[in-house]
C-alpha cells in the first residue's frame, strides 16, 4: 500500500555515521558559523625547519595518496633532538595543505622517552576513536576490541574515498605500536622513535629513514633561521661566517644543540658568536653550556640512558675510551672483556644512541655530544666498570691488530 500523502520519508545519503542519526519531518538546526574538525589538532610545524630535503621528499613520496593501496608505514629514527618530530610535522602539514587526507590527521605523542610513563595503547586507541567521531559510550574497554573498532571506522572512511594520516610521535617500542597501526587501505602512518624498530611488520627498507646530523651548510642555515626568528634584524650569523662554522662544528650538526645555541644568542643580542664558541670549547662543560630551561640535550640523553640495561649501560660508558668516535665489534669486545657475539648484540641494542655501520664500513659511530654524555657517566662509575682494565684491554687489542697487519 502506498504511504499517505503526508507521510515523511527519510533517506540517509553519503557520509560516515558513527553514532545515532536523527530523522524527522520538521527539524530546525542552527549550525555554528564555522565548524573546526576534530582531526586538525596537528602541532604547528617549526618555522625554522631547514635541511632534510632528501628525507622530506622520500617521506612525501611515501605519503602520496592512493586510496586503494595497502596501508603505508614510515619510520623516522635517530638520536634525541635530531629532528624526527620536526620532519614528521613538516611532512604532515605539507600533505594536509595539499588536501591529501580528507579524513584528517591523527597526532599522538606516545611519550616513549618522557619522565612520565608511556601512553597505554588502549588509551591511544580510545583517543583516536573519539577524534574520529565515535561516542565515548560506544568505545569498548579492551584493547583488542578497540583495535577492531578502529579498523571498522577506517574501512567506513575508505568506502567514502577518504584517507587518513596517523602520526605516532616518540614511540617507545614494538609492543606499544603494534595495536595502533591502522589496517585500512590507503591509510598512512608516520612513526618517530629513537629506536630503529627493525621488527615492525610491513615497513620496507625504503620507508625507514635514519636521520643524521645536519651537514655544515644546513647547520649554519638553521642557526641563522633560529636567530632571525627572534629578531629579523639580527645578522650575526651572516656577518661572522667563520665563527658560525666553528659553532656548528662544536654542536656537531645536532639540531637541538643548534637551536639551543641560537636561543642563547637571542637572549643576548650583543654577544659575539666567538664568545659563545669559546664557552663551548671545553668538552667537560659543553653539555652544561648547551642548556635551556625548556629543552636540554642532557635531559634527552639521560632519558635514553636510564632505559638501558646494566650491560648496555656499561658498554655505553666505556665507548668514549676509544681514540675516535668509531668502534669495531672487536674493539667493543675488548672493552667489555667478552666475545664478539655478545659485543655485537649490545652494539645493536644501543642503535638508538649510535650510528650503525654504513657503506660496508664495519664501525659503529658515536656522535660527539653523545660521547661527552657517555664519558661523563663513565668517569663517575670508573671503578665499578673496571675502566682502567678496559682501557688496557683496548690498547692490547690495537697492538695485536697492528702487529698482525705488519706481518708478511
Amino acid at each position: 500500500m502506498a504511504p499517505p500523502d503526508d507521510a515523511t520519508t527519510n533517506h540517509v545519503g553519503a557520509g560516515v555515521f558513527l553514532s545515532a542519526v536523527v530523522q524527522g519531518r520538521d527539524l530546525r538546526v542552527r549550525l555554528p558559523a564555522q565548524v573546526h574538525p576534530a582531526l586538525s589538532g596537528l602541532p604547528a610545524a617549526t618555522a625554522a625547519f631547514t635541511g632534510r630535503s632528501a628525507e622530506l621528499t622520500a617521506l612525501l613520496d611515501a605519503l602520496a595518496p592512493d586510496v586503494d593501496c595497502d596501508p603505508t608505514v614510515v619510520v623516522l629514527s635517530g638520536l634525541a633532538g635530531i629532528g624526527k618530530t620536526a620532519l614528521a610535522l613538516q611532512a604532515a602539514d605539507t600533505a594536509r595543505r595539499r588536501g591529501w587526507f580528507p579524513a584528517g590527521v591523527l597526532y599522538t605523542d606516545l611519550r616513549g622517552h618522557h619522565d612520565e610513563p608511556p601512553l597505554r595503547s588502549a588509551d591511544v586507541l580510545g583517543g583516536h576513536l573519539r577524534a574520529l567521531g565515535v561516542p565515548g559510550d560506544r568505545i569498548p574497554p579492551g584493547i583488542t576490541d578497540r583495535a577492531q573498532l578502529m579498523s571498522t571506522v577506517v574501512a567506513a572512511f575508505h568506502r567514502e574515498r577518504r584517507t587518513l594520516l596517523v602520526v605516532l610521535d616518540d614511540a617507545g617500542g614494538h609492543d606499544q605500536l603494534l595495536p595502533l597501526l591502522p589496517t585500512g587501505p590507503g591509510t598512512r602512518t608516520i612513526i618517530t622513535s629513537r629506536f630503529p624498530l627493525p621488527h615492525l611488520p610491513g615497513v620496507p627498507p625504503r620507508h625507514r629513514l635514519l636521520l643524521d646530523p645536519l651537514d655544515p651548510e644546513d647547520s649554519a642555515r638553521l642557526l641563522h633561521l633560529a636567530v632571525t626568528l627572534a629578531d629579523p634584524h639580527d645578522t650575526r650569523v651572516a656577518d661572522q661566517p667563520r665563527h658560525a662554522t666553528r659553532l656548528t662544528q662544536l654542536c656537531g650538526g645536532h639540531p637541538l644543540a643548534l637551536r639551543t645555541a641560537a636561543a642563547q644568542l637571542a637572549e643576548n643580542p650583543a654577544r659575539p658568536l666567538s664568545a659563545l664558541a669559546d664557552d663551548l670549547t671545553d668538552p667537560g662543560t659543553r653539555l652544561e653550556e648547551l642548556s635551556q630551561p625548556a629543552a636540554t640535550l642532557r635531559i634527552g640523553f639521560d632519558r635514553s640512558y636510564r632505559q638501558l640495561t646494566a650491560d648496555q649501560a656499561r658498554l655505553y660508558r666505556l665507548l668514549p675510551l676509544t681514540p675516535t668516535p668509531s668502534v669495531s665489534v672487536a674493539a667493543a669486545a675488548a672493552l667489555l672483556g667478552t666475545d664478539q657475539r655478545t659485543a655485537h648484540r649490545l652494539l645493536r641494542e644501543l642503535a638508538h644512541l649510535l650510528e650503525p655501520p654504513r657503506d660496508d664500513q664495519p664501525y659503529w659511530t658515536m656522535h660527539s655530544l653523545v660521547r661527552l654524555h657517555a664519558d661523563e657517566h663513565g668517569r663517575r662509575t670508573a671503578e665499578t666498570d673496571g675502566r682502567a682494565a678496559a682501557h688496557a684491554r683496548l690498547l692490547a687489542h690495537y697492538r695485536a691488530t697492528a702487529e698482525a697487519i705488519e706481518q708478511p
